[in-house]
């Protein structure tokens, strides 16, 4: 009987110290996968962060790094990210900001077959006024505007159609490119002897390279309509 009990006693406890090992062994593995899910949220938190903006592109390089140790160098970022995107996508170049010029209409226009445009001052340097036009001497991206007021007195019974363009010649191909373009009509419904007003105001960005010679240009034929008064006609354009 003594040694049955012995038996019993160490099998039941051979089962208790089996339970007790399954149990910290169950809890442990409770530990190990809290600390697992913890660290994927860190991980995925700083992600959402950086996305956001909210982290500097330093805290990003370096969370990109911790999180591939282990794989190859080749895998591994060559340099720190840019979140400058419209710089990537800068393809001809990046003018100076500086550079920005301002021609207005000349008071000697009205009898001539074409607009004058004059500039008070000098130019800044990576442009140039040449041929009544503006040569980029520096390739990038430029906002080009122009406007022009139209006006005079009576119609002759007959409508007037006036033209405003934007254009540029390449030096590279010898080509001239329409940039932008307009026409309007008036006299439709004046009085004899009636004034009338009609302004075209054009403007957009384009990427230009060196020796691209830019032109804004009226009809010959409406060339002594354009109002020349200080503020009315002018043409210019600035770096971005």
């Amino acid at each position: 009987m003594n040694n049955e009990r012995m038996l019993l006693a160490a099998e039941m406890g051979g089962q208790i110290v089996e339970k007790q090992t399954d149990v910290k062994n169950h809890r442990l593995c409770q530990v190990l996968c809290a600390i697992t899910a913890l660290g994927l949220v860190t991980f995925a938190s700083y992600l959402l962060l950086g996305q956001l903006g909210v982290l500097s592109s330093k805290q990003k390089t370096a969370l990109i790094v911790k999180s591939a140790q282990g794989q190859g160098v080749g895998d591994l970022p060559a340099e720190p990210l840019n979140d400058d995107l419209p710089r990537l996508m800068n393809v001809v170049g990046k003018a100076p900001k500086k550079i920005a010029v301002h021609l207005t209409a000349s008071l000697n226009t009205r009898g001539k077959k074409k607009v004058t445009w004059q500039r008070k001052g000098g130019l800044p340097s990576g442009v140039e006024f040449k041929d009544n036009g503006l040569v980029i001497r520096i390739p990038g991206r430029y906002f080009v505007y122009t406007q022009v007021v139209f006006y005079s007195r009576g119609c002759q019974n007959k409508p007037i159609y006036l033209s405003h363009e934007l254009y540029k010649l390449s030096t590279s191909i010898r080509t001239k490119t329409t940039l932008l373009s307009t026409m309007k009509s008036t006299c439709h419904s004046v009085q004899h002897g009636d004034p009338w007003y009609k302004t075209t105001y054009q403007g957009a960005t384009f990427e230009f390279v060196g020796g691209d010679h830019i032109f804004s240009r009226v009809g010959g034929n409406e060339v002594h309509y354009v109002n020349t008064e200080v503020g009315k006609s002018y043409f210019g354009l600035f770096a971005l």
